[in-house]
């Protein structure tokens, strides 16, 4: 609220300074003598006003400061969603839980959720790995491999990538809020978060990683996707049980729809892939293997190349 001003009585300035009554030779002379009152109280209320102005300042730039770092938290931890499991906790199931092998091909299975026809390829039992290059198809221990990031026309992947413990160059993203990241020795873990910690993990120890966008966390839909329109989508999701699944849809759905009838089917956490089944590599488990329509029209000309964003790989060893 405003204060108001000093009342300041100034004096006309067309009033004589004598009465209109005579003064005799004898009457002393009428001196006049200036104070300083007006001029102080001036100087005083213009220091007032001074300083109202200084301190509204100083708390408009703390306001705006604060609503700045209230918007960049929320935006890059996306408050307003529930996170099942914490970057602690899945550091910790990369240090303490040793990848196991056991499976040499994917029996996958078929279901319709919400009128979206999906395709599941299950992963455990198996080892997962972030390459650089295509890998070789008749390499035996190959089970399965798609793509992780998706990258810009200048290269660079888009999101925090980590290979083998070292930093991609990367087009920073904080949409990206789901992560996957891998230990050395092929353990896996998806998560919803900022991926500042289980990044720095997997770079101090040699491991993996990547950012996408986030279609699943905790049966919870985000608010808004970042993606529109309807093309073949693909994820990695875990269910309650904590086993890890890549879905694909068979047809063409919106992320929304896609993401949806994931959540239905009862994932808990999943995290988008790009490049649908149109990019993807399968040994099933008669030893036969399948490769979709694009990576089989560019496998010949892009294997051993290195690649403008890694492959995420799954190992029988």
């Amino acid at each position: 609220m405003t204060k108001d001003p000093n009342i300041i009585d100034i004096p006309d300035d067309d009033a004589p300074l004598h009465s209109e009554q005579e003064v005799s030779p004898d009457t002393p002379p009428f001196i006049v003598i200036e104070r300083d009152n007006l001029t102080s109280k001036i100087n005083s209320s213009n220091k007032s006003y001074k300083n109202g102005i200084i301190l509204g300042a100083i708390i408009t730039a703390i306001i705006i400061a604060c609503a700045g770092i209230f918007y960049f938290y929320l935006s890059k931890e996306n408050t307003t969603i529930p996170i099942s499991i914490s970057e602690t906790e899945n550091i910790k199931l990369l240090a303490d839980k040793p990848a196991v092998a056991v499976n040499t091909g994917i029996e996958t299975f078929c279901d319709t959720v919400l009128g979206v026809a999906l395709t599941f390829y299950p992963l455990d039992g198996l080892k997962a790995y972030l390459e650089k290059a295509l890998p070789d198809t008749t390499d035996t221990s190959l089970v399965t491999f798609f793509r992780s990031s998706d990258y810009a026309p200048d290269g660079r992947v888009i999101g925090s990538v980590v290979v083998d413990g070292e930093d991609y160059p990367a087009l920073k993203q904080d949409l990206r809020m789901g992560y996957v990241a891998m230990s050395k020795d092929g353990g896996i873990v998806i998560g919803i978060g900022n991926g500042d910690k289980i990044h720095d993990y997997a770079v101090k120890n040699n491991g993996s990683f990547f950012s996408q966008f986030m279609l699943v966390s905790d049966n919870t839909l985000p608010s808004t996707f970042e993606l529109h329109g309807k093309v073949e989508r693909a994820a990695l999701g875990r269910l309650n049980d904590n086993k890890l699944y890549y879905v694909i849809s068979s047809g063409r759905e919106t992320m929304w729809g896609f993401a949806d009838a994931l959540r239905e089917y009862g994932f808990i956490d999943a995290v988008y892939i790009t490049g649908g089944n149109k990019y993807d590599f399968r040994r099933d488990t008669d030893d036969k293997i399948h490769l979709g329509n694009k990576l089989r029209d560019e496998y010949i000309e892009q294997r051993g190349k290195t690649l403008n964003a890694p492959i995420l790989v799954f190992r029988s060893l």
